[in-house]
């Protein structure tokens, strides 16, 4: 497993390239014979499940190594009142 400092860096990477995606200039061009051929590299779609993944991985490397993201919250005083 990644380290959470390496997670948080490739989610960085990846939001760039949401952005690039969304502005319509992540694309790969290609020549061949004279022809010009125009390939995008990822779709949102992809990018956000991506994201979401690591994400999650994110919280599991926090939570192995003690530096848990959230705090814990105190337990709830239940009263029956008549």
């Amino acid at each position: 497993m990644a380290s959470s400092s390496q997670i948080t860096l490739w989610i960085e990477e990846v939001e760039a390239q949401r952005q690039k995606v969304a502005l319509g200039q992540a694309f790969v061009e290609l020549w061949r014979d004279g022809r010009r051929v125009r390939v995008e590299v990822a779709s949102l779609a992809d990018l956000e499940t991506y994201l979401q993944t690591l994400r999650s991985e994110l919280v599991e490397a926090q939570i192995a190594e003690g530096t848990t993201p959230t705090r814990r919250r105190r337990a709830i005083g239940l009263a029956y009142r008549n």
